[in-house]
């Protein structure tokens, strides 16, 4: 998966004609990335935690499972 998409995945976005050349970090948790841009420049990209409505719907989800089972 290109780190672009993995990035828009989670809701980070890049601007209209930058490109990500390389990733050259990644934090111990996979949540921040840093590396260099096409063209030059640099970036650190850091993936937000999930809000509260994203863990109460895994809550649902996890329970729904359990009693179906």
């Amino acid at each position: 998966m290109l780190a672009s998409d993995y990035l828009a995945l989670h809701g980070l976005t890049l601007p209209e004609g930058v490109g990500i050349r390389r990733i050259y970090a990644v934090s111990a948790d996979g949540m921040t990335f840093g590396g260099a841009l096409i063209g030059g420049g640099g970036f650190v990209a850091t993936v937000p935690a999930p809000g509260v409505t994203g863990l109460l719907a895994a809550a649902g989800l996890f329970a729904s499972r359990r009693r179906r089972g």
